[in-house]
């Protein structure tokens, strides 16, 4: 209990102190939407072929009329209320869109997370076992490269081999084949979804379309945890207890795993 609420206290400090920056993103981002050229109001009414009645209606309607300090206000409080306006792609509330797309969103970084841990804890001990090796310098290469390289990078150049090289990839086009139809918005979760009405053809359609934009977001996660599983590892391998454990005739796979993974995370989280 006194760990949870450490971690607790912990974690609301960190919210706390995030708050300013927090703020700060908004006002600057308040900013630049007025300072770019572009009037919404424009866009909402049906294009620059609207009238400008139907245009000036608008544009009071939206607040759009008022003075940059009284717009802030009002844009601060509708943020404060949930309230963020209408997406200027869908036309329909943005809190409507970002809940009908979470889901997906979620399902795709909870998979994301689990390759990367999947991943990342192997690689760090096998380079940690081989330090120096042709498989050391590898896992440091990807590591690197993940660490450098922006994920819109990364995901276009695995679009590029996966899909356009070599042809095993499915085509980037959306969460779904464009060909194939959604399940039952039951908890909306594709994979869930498709599951639960057995529609195993649409559930690996969904699953495969989901591989590359997976792989993407996991090559940023997996990085610094591969670099930080190597580095601990390294530390504790050459530790009295390690040494110890091999001379009373332990197994590799208890020394690394048991003794040797379990007090590398001690170290790292002493650190």
């Amino acid at each position: 209990m006194r760990a949870l609420r450490s971690a607790g206290r912990r974690v609301g400090g960190r919210l706390l102190a995030s708050l300013p920056a927090l703020f700060g993103v908004v006002v600057l981002t308040f900013l630049l939407m007025r300072v770019l050229p572009g009037d919404p109001a424009v866009f909402f009414a049906s294009g620059p072929s609207a009238g400008q009645e139907e245009i000036d209606a608008l544009r009071k309607e939206l607040g759009l009329d008022q003075p940059i300090p009284v717009q802030l206000v009002r844009y601060l409080d509708d943020i404060a209320r949930g309230n963020l306006g209408r997406s200027l792609t869908t036309g329909q509330p943005v809190v409507a869109d970002l809940t009908r797309r979470l889901p997906a969103s979620l399902e795709l970084t909870f998979c994301a997370l689990v390759l990367a841990l999947s991943f990342a804890l192997p690689l760090g001990i096998l380079a940690a076992l081989r330090p120096g090796s042709l498989l050391d310098h590898a896992v440091r290469l990807v590591c690197t490269i993940g660490v450098c390289v922006p994920t819109f990078v990364s995901g276009l150049l695995l679009i590029y081999v996966f899909y356009v090289l070599l042809g095993i990839a499915p085509d980037p086009t959306g969460r779904i084949n464009i060909f194939a139809s959604s399940p039952p918005e039951i908890t909306g979760f594709l994979l869930v979804d498709f599951a639960l009405v057995r529609d195993w053809e649409g559930w690996w359609a969904a699953a495969s379309q989901l591989v590359l934009p997976a792989a993407t977001m996991a090559l940023f996660v997996l990085a610094p945890l591969a670099r930080m599983t190597r580095a601990s590892m390294l530390a504790v391998l050459g530790s009295d207890f390690i040494r110890t454990a091999r001379s009373l005739g332990l197994s590799e796979a208890m020394v690394i795993l048991v003794y040797g993974l379990r007090n590398g995370g001690a170290d790292t989280k002493v650190r």
